[in-house]
C-alpha cells in the first residue's frame, strides 16, 4: 500500500466533491451529497486527517465526520454523525482526542501498550 497516494487521494477526493456528488448502491439506491470539507482534526497516528460530509437523509441534511487515521502500513476510519438533528458534529468534542490516540495506539503492531 502506497500510504502517501492513500491520503493524497483523499485530499484530492475532497478537492473534487467540494460542492457534492452522488453515488449509488444499497438499498436505498441514490445517495447525495450536498458538500464535502476537511474540518481540523485531533492529532492521531503517522496521520489523520478529518473529511465532512454533508448527506440526505429523507430531506434532511445529515453532517457526518470521518477521520482517516493512518499508523505505519495501516489505515482505520472512524466516524461521528448527529442522528438527532442537523447540527454538525463537533471536532474534537464528537471525535475526543484521548479516543483518536487510543484507536491510534491500537493499530500499532502488538496493539496498545
Amino acid at each position: 500500500m502506497n500510504r502517501a497516494r492513500t491520503h493524497r487521494g483523499l485530499d484530492a477526493a475532497v478537492v473534487a466533491c467540494a460542492d457534492g456528488f452522488t453515488a449509488e448502491g444499497g438499498e436505498d439506491g441514490l445517495s447525495t451529497c450536498s458538500g464535502v470539507k476537511r474540518p481540523a482534526a485531533p492529532r492521531a497516528g503517522n496521520q489523520a486527517p478529518a473529511h465532512q460530509l454533508t448527506g440526505d437523509h429523507e430531506g434532511e441534511d445529515v453532517p457526518l465526520v470521518f477521520q482517516v487515521v493512518r499508523t505505519g502500513t495501516t489505515v482505520a476510519t472512524c466516524c461521528t454523525a448527529n442522528l438527532v438533528n442537523a447540527k454538525t458534529p463537533e471536532i474534537p468534542a464528537e471525535i475526543p482526542a484521548e479516543i483518536s490516540a487510543a484507536q491510534a495506539a491500537e493499530l500499532r503492531p502488538g496493539g496498545a501498550r
